[in-house]
């Protein structure tokens, strides 16, 4: 029959309501959804309007969940889609979902390579090698890898492999002699062209305990 038989609000959570269809659990749904589709007790839907109701309700499920998971730091849509997909929500609803966080700008694997590349090569001093290998973990595509790396704010690697070596430089006597800086470099997914000539750019005195530190960067 379809018909309605109870409409209740959850405990937990005040914005959220439960229908029972036919003395069921039918679903829940939130207030917005409930008040746009005139739903009351005693109402007789038809299947059509019942697929309507349950739709709706597994698509705001996934969505709420997805937010959920965006409070923790920006996604990229491999993983949202990976998330969701481990929690068990349906395929159609996962696509519903992520096309609307794309079109709300809430996923934007542009915008995540970005400052990925930005924090990694600007504060933590990775080489693009280690950056696309790990963009590719996050699923990131290589054109847009290729695109984010190309834009004029990404930082060129020889300014920041010099940076590294007057970190290293100063951290420790090791790494005042030029063969083991350039073989961590190296080790750091560093071009050994790029490599080189930030060593020949540095004012700096290897092999022997006197430094010498004055450039700034």
């Amino acid at each position: 029959m379809n018909k309605i038989t109870e409409i209740t609000r959850q405990k937990k959570h005040n914005n959220l309501y439960n229908i029972y269809v036919d003395d069921s659990f039918c679903c829940s749904i939130g207030d917005l959804e409930l008040s746009l589709m005139h739903l009351k007790v005693g109402q007789i839907l038809s299947d059509d309007e019942l697929k309507k109701i349950i739709s709706s309700s597994n698509y705001n499920k996934t969505y709420n969940i997805a937010l959920y998971y965006l409070q923790y730091g920006p996604r990229t849509e491999y993983q949202m889609r990976s998330y969701l997909t481990q929690k068990g929500y349906e395929s159609t609803y996962i696509d519903m979902t992520i096309a609307q966080l794309i079109a709300d700008k809430y996923i934007d694997d542009l915008e995540y390579a970005k400052s990925f590349i930005a924090d990694k090569q600007q504060y933590r001093l990775k080489s693009n090698s280690y950056i696309k290998a790990h963009l590719i973990k996050k699923g990131i595509s290589k054109t847009i890898i290729k695109q984010s790396l190309e834009m004029d704010e990404v930082v060129d690697q020889v300014k920041v492999i010099k940076t590294l070596i007057e970190k290293k430089y100063h951290q420790s006597n090791k790494y005042q002699d030029k063969q083991k800086l350039t073989q961590y470099l190296l080790r750091q997914g560093f071009k050994y062209s790029d490599v080189v000539k930030a060593l020949d750019d540095v004012d700096l005195v290897f092999g022997s305990n006197e430094k010498m530190y004055n450039n700034s960067y």
